[in-house]
This record gives C-alpha cells, structure tokens and sequence, in this order.
C-alpha cells in the first residue's frame, strides 16, 4: 500500500438528503425554527411539513407518481414552497414555470410537460 496514495482517496460518503428528507428530518428536531420566510410572513418547518404532507396526499390520489412532471405557477410566497414539496413527497418532479411569463408560452409550456 502506499500511504500518500491511499491517504488523498477521498472517502466514500452518503448522498446529502433528498429535499423531502431533509424537511422532514428537521420538522422532527426544531419543529419552531422557521423554514421560510417571505416579507413579514413565514412558515416553520412543522407547518411546511404538514401543509406539504397533506397536499402530498391529493396530488397522489389524482395520480402524482413517480414519472410526473407537475408544473408549479406561483409568485413567490408561502405556497411555492409548500407546492415543490408536496409535488417531491408526492414522488412527481416539479417544472416550475414563471408566472410573469405570457399566457400563450405558460400554456404551451404546460402542455409540453402534461400527459396526452
């Protein structure tokens, strides 16, 4: 073996959290710590938590899976973040799609990631 070699192999390590994970995992720890703040409101990770667990639920029951894309269009606010993670617990992936954009390019964006 040779020391300075097996000395700068860098050791395997876990994958960081999946942003669901993550939310959860501290929903659990420090349920008052504020997760997201925009202008004078904000939300803690408990209440993201279970506002993105209880949407979570119906997007699954309307088929949010594995495979779906979900387009998210939303102004900045407490429900953005609340959507993104109820779409990932759903198991789906988000396109977000900015809603300042016209309406003729949102359109075809969302038809572009919508199921036939």
């Amino acid at each position: 073996m040779n020391a300075v070699r097996d000395w700068s192999i860098p050791a395997a390590s876990a994958p960081p959290p999946r942003l669901e994970r993550f939310v959860s995992d501290r929903a659990a720890l420090s349920p008052e710590s504020i997760a997201y703040e925009y202008r004078e409101a904000s939300l803690t990770y408990r209440n993201l938590d279970e506002l993105a667990n209880g949407l979570a639920v119906q997007l699954a029951t309307v088929g949010v899976g594995p495979g779906a894309i979900v387009p998210i269009v939303l102004r900045r606010g407490l429900a953005l973040p609340v959507a993104i993670l109820s779409v990932l617990k759903a198991g789906g992936a988000i396109f977000y799609i900015d809603p300042e954009e016209p309406v003729q390019r949102r359109d075809a964006l969302i038809q572009r990631v919508s199921p036939p």
